[in-house]
């Protein structure tokens, strides 16, 4: 089996820490290390070296800096040939100083292969986008803690993380004394998270949405049931659940859940087994989706055929019940008949209107017989020849009104006036 980059870099560095300040001031020189000359004492050049191979930049190539290593193994086996100096047997004026490198020599490799912790991401408000989740940070805080890192750099890492300026920094970094189980349950109630009770509450009736895939499902199913399980390993948590319960209840939601009965039905036999793991669920859920959606497929264009007989049909016996509809030519002779009409109905609305807007006294002389003019004046005038020049009431002769705020009734009757020119013919 293969070595991995990190394993070759730790051996380098057991090798380097048995170099004299010779061989360390070659390996200087090939790795091209700047300032090594000027540096006499041994532990500073080892210190050197390592800080080159455990630099970041090799991390982040393509083979972990795999070449590098190799190369550098290399060359320290031509050392040790060119000067007959093998690892395994060293000179006697060493073997004093072989005793304590034995006890030290692992806590030195291991404080110089651990880096500083670090969390990748930052700490926001609950819910906010491109910040980091409950969950994730636990996961690297669970992380540094597997890695060997002390509680006290982990505590320090994830205050750096929290967002600069917000509360929750300020209120960490000023509280002396902070261990991390409770600086995690902080954490846990600046992100609202639920207890364990809430949250296997919550798995027991977990059910999959209306435009939900079997999918996204099944991984919001299993999200869930790590929360549960995390949650009960909490120190302090309420229940503490076990694992074998929760994965029981996780089965037996999901075989609720599904929609689909054929999805159901195919996972039968896995949700009803404890012992499923989660990458055969995975991929049974696939495929079944697979086959879901292939049936949908088939069943839809049935469906659909069916239905273009069916409207094919009722529109077959619509037409039959129907009258047969005019012509295109008669429906075009109908809008020019309605357009013709219209035409006329604009013309007689415009006369209308001019004989409406006619002055009255030119209406009252067109009423009048050619033939008999009215005569100006009272009958004391009119009978004088002084008509037009009369200032009297043409009906009663009183000079202190006018005719028209007379009172005095008219003792002729009939038509004074005479018949209108049309009843004269």
């Amino acid at each position: 089996m293969a070595e991995s980059a990190q394993d070759v870099c730790q051996r380098l560095i057991e090798q380097v820490s048995r170099l004299s300040l010779l061989q360390l001031q070659e390996v200087c020189k090939h790795l091209d290390l700047p300032g090594y000359q000027e540096v006499e004492c041994p532990k500073a050049l080892r210190r050197k070296v390592s800080r080159n191979l455990l630099r970041e930049e090799l991390e982040e190539k393509e083979d972990e800096g795999l070449s590098l290593y190799t190369d550098l193994r290399d060359f320290l086996k031509q050392i040790v040939v060119a000067e007959n100096l093998p690892a395994a047997d060293p000179k006697p004026e060493q073997k004093p100083s072989t005793t304590p490198k034995l006890d030290t020599t692992p806590a030195s490799l291991m404080t110089l292969t651990r880096r500083e912790f670090k969390i990748s991401g930052q700490i926001g408000e609950p819910g906010q986008r491109d910040r980091l989740s409950f969950s994730s940070l636990a996961h690297q805080i669970e992380s540094g803690r597997a890695k060997g890192h002390k509680e006290r750099e982990i505590v320090e890492a994830v205050i750096r993380a929290v967002v600069p300026g917000s509360a929750l920094r300020s209120y960490l970094e000023g509280r002396a004394g902070l261990t991390l189980p409770v600086l995690r349950h902080i954490l846990r109630a600046h992100y609202q998270e639920k207890d364990a009770t809430e949250l296997y509450h919550r798995l027991s009736r977990l059910a999959q949405d209306s435009k939900e895939s079997a999918q996204s499902f099944l991984v919001r199913a299993l999200d869930l049931k790590q929360k549960v399980i995390f949650a009960s390993q909490e120190s302090g948590s309420g229940l503490k659940y076990d694992p074998t319960l929760v994965q029981n209840m996780f089965l037996h939601a999901l075989l609720t859940g599904f929609r689909s009965e054929s999805v159901k039905n195919e996972l039968r036999s896995l949700l009803q087994d404890p012992s499923t793991t989660d990458e055969l669920l995975f991929e049974k859920v696939n495929t079944a989706a697979s086959h879901e959606m292939e049936r949908q497929e088939k069943l839809h264009s049935k469906s659909v055929s069916v239905h273009e007989v069916q409207q094919y049909e009722s529109s077959q016996e619509a037409v039959k019940r129907k009258p047969k509809e005019g012509t295109l030519m008669t429906d075009i002779a109908e809008l020019k008949a309605g357009i013709m009409e219209i035409a006329t109905m604009r013309k007689q609305l415009d006369s209308l209107q001019e004989s409406l807007t006619t002055p009255a006294n030119q209406n009252h002389q067109l009423r009048r017989p050619s033939g008999r003019p009215l005569k100006r004046g009272c009958r004391h005038c009119q009978q004088n020849g002084n008509g037009d020049t009369c200032d009297h009431c043409f009906k009663c002769g009183s000079s202190e009104h006018f005719a028209r705020g007379c009172r005095t009734r008219s003792s002729q009757s009939g038509n004074e006036q005479g018949l209108l020119p049309r009843d004269g013919q």
